[in-house]
């Protein structure tokens, strides 16, 4: 099973990790972000490893705002953008659609 199978949240400082509704993973934010940055700072590390590293980074960062730390419309609007990017690959734009609908976000088809 792939991360992109699985549903990702952001919960408390918490990267929490479901599938089939159950928890399967919880891990601290800040190391699930540093070892995305180790990762661009690698220089042996590939390309697509890179866009996948800045991808996730995009998506755990958007995720880990809430309604008490930023403007729901600054957040909304960083999705949408997220969605419009065409570097974002489209597991994480399924995520980000997601995460737009539990917000209560209705999408244009």
């Amino acid at each position: 099973m792939t991360t992109h199978e699985a549903n990702i949240s952001v919960q408390d400082g918490k990267v929490v990790e479901k599938h089939d509704g159950k928890t399967i993973s919880t891990k601290d934010l800040q190391h699930v972000l540093a070892g995305y940055r180790a990762t661009l700072s690698n220089a042996t590390t590939s390309d697509e490893a890179k866009d996948h590293a800045r991808e996730r980074i995009a998506f755990l960062e958007a995720a880990s705002h809430d309604a008490h730390d930023k403007d729901p419309s600054h957040v909304i609007g960083g999705l949408k953008a997220a969605l419009n990017n065409e570097n974002v690959h489209e597991d994480t734009k399924k995520e980000i659609r997601n995460r737009l609908h539990e917000m209560g976000v209705e999408l244009d088809a």
